[in-house]
């Protein structure tokens, strides 16, 4: 088997880093997160040590007002327990209980479950890293969004399309400022 080589691009990076830490910064109300060298610091310099639990589920059992003590239990536990981050989806791509159900279309009640996680994460001082699509078919991930590109007449077929398609790319961009759009004018910024 080939060696493979990963090249870091650190703009990219950056971006990410920002965007991810920068909402779940918020989330738990201590600011922004920031670098100090090999640190992660907030707000007055400092340092924060991550200590966290992956739950996908989140948005979907909060988008349902009769499901939402689970939310709740569960960030209690973890907060009990010492974690203070959470990585969750903040996307669910056609399929079952969709978000986005198509390019832009979106579903009210799945976002109002988010509402519900990030006010949640928030009082019970956790972080959250929130995830805006993945690369596996789960959820839809980027295969859906390649998906939809093919159903409206383009041409593609291979779930890495995803990358390089300018159709694809304006549907992911599109869907992240949807996020960015509904909670720039929050407290969670």
């Amino acid at each position: 088997m080939a060696a493979m080589t990963v090249r870091p691009r650190p703009a990219a990076a950056a971006i990410i880093i920002a965007a991810v830490f920068g909402a779940a910064a918020a989330a738990a109300g201590g600011g922004m997160v920031g670098v100090d060298g090999t640190q992660f610091v907030v707000e007055g310099g400092r340092t924060i040590y991550f200590s966290g639990f992956n739950a996908y589920w989140l948005m979907m059992m909060a988008s349902d007002p009769a499901r939402r003590a689970a939310v709740v239990a569960a960030f209690a536990q973890a907060s009990s327990r010492g974690l203070n981050l959470a990585r969750t989806w903040a996307f669910s791509d056609g399929g079952d209980q969709p978000l986005q159900s198509s390019p832009g279309v979106y579903d009210e009640a799945m976002f109002q479950g988010l509402d519900f996680v990030i006010a949640e994460a928030r009082r019970h001082g956790i972080y959250l890293l929130l995830c805006l699509t993945n690369n596996f078919d789960d959820f839809g991930g980027k295969r859906q969004y390649v998906r939809w590109a093919a159903d409206a007449g383009h041409n593609l077929t291979a779930g890495d399309d995803f990358f390089t398609s300018s159709v694809v790319k304006s549907y992911y961009k599109n869907h992240v400022k949807v996020r960015h759009n509904r909670y720039i004018h929050t407290s969670i910024y």
